[in-house]
């Protein structure tokens, strides 16, 4: 019998909020963007994220019957806190709580980058694969571990944060204070920076990649990233041995800048590990909203079946 409900999906970024109403067949009904606007103040950001739900639930064309939030930093997914995010400000917001008592629908609150992941082994590039990794670089890095078709959401969150190994001794300043990151010498920013620090033009990750063989100086910071990123994922294999690794994010758009360089690198670096595959993500901006709107539904499948 066909589902007559949907569920509201949210990706809370640092920089925009994305909402929408999602029917079981995950298409969106409705969709609703606005910037997240942090330097207002988290208070702020909070109730906007309210007005938004309320705002989407209010017109829906079909009953909403749960709600999902994908949020940034530390997430205490059990008890629906956002603890702390450093983008947007805000620590021990009882958001679940909030949004329920608003929309007066059953709530849950989720890692954006696990919830992104998620969808991706589900529905994504790493589709029918148990055990993979997940990891976005743009900004910064950030991972994701999927481990027999379930992410792995331990740890408030931080599982996966594989943008913080240290890939070089006394390396690049991170911003998270330490030096050496794999996020310092190989997100696309830090891979900006460095050539800018080198060459004294400031050029986009997606130009670097364009003057590849033609630039001596966009060699030596590509190779350099690409590197500490073998160094960082072969550790990983080492660790939990993942069948697939997705690759989404700015960097990821390079194609096979990133990826020919990236499969030698790490092949160089292996010797009793089994390589895995490496595969560019294919959902898109829209993996978080997805994963968050698929975990609505799951729950409200196992409701209905208890």
């Amino acid at each position: 019998m066909p589902d007559d409900r949907c569920v509201l999906a949210v990706d809370v970024g640092g920089t925009g909020l994305k909402a929408e109403l999602l029917g079981p067949d995950l298409a969106p009904l409705r969709t609703h963007t606005t910037p997240t606007d942090a330097d207002r103040g988290p208070d702020a950001v909070v109730e906007t994220i309210l007005r938004l739900c309320a705002d989407l639930t209010a017109t829906a064309p079909i009953p909403v019957a749960a709600a999902s939030l994908a949020v940034p930093g530390l997430v205490d997914a059990e008890q629906g806190i956002a603890l702390w995010s450093a983008n947007i400000g805000w620590r021990d917001v009882p958001l679940r709580k909030l949004v329920e008592q608003r929309l007066g629908i059953t709530a849950t609150v989720v890692h954006d980058l696990a919830v992104g992941g998620f969808a991706e082994a589900r529905i994504g590039a790493g589709a029918g694969v148990a055990d993979q990794l997940f990891i976005a670089i743009g900004t910064g890095i950030a991972g994701a571990i999927t481990a027999g078709g379930i992410p792995i959401t331990v740890g408030h969150g931080q599982a996966g944060e594989i943008g913080h190994v240290i890939v070089e001794e006394g390396g690049p300043l991170c911003g998270c204070g330490a030096y050496g990151c794999l996020e310092a010498i190989s997100s696309a920013a830090a891979i900006s920076r460095h050539y800018a620090d080198r060459s004294g033009t400031k050029r986009s990750t997606a130009e670097i990649a364009t003057r590849l063989g033609k630039d001596p100086i966009a060699d030596e910071v590509w190779a350099q990233a690409v590197q500490a990123l073998s160094r960082a994922l072969v550790s990983y294999v080492s660790l939990l041995a993942p069948s697939i690794i997705v690759i989404g994010g700015g960097l990821a758009e390079s194609g096979p800048a990133l990826f020919e360089p990236l499969r030698a690198a790490m092949a160089a670096r292996v010797t009793f590990q089994s390589l895995p595959t490496l595969v560019p993500a294919k959902l898109g901006a829209r993996a978080t909203v997805i994963g968050a709107g698929l975990l609505a539904w799951d729950k409200l499948n196992e409701e209905a079946t208890e």
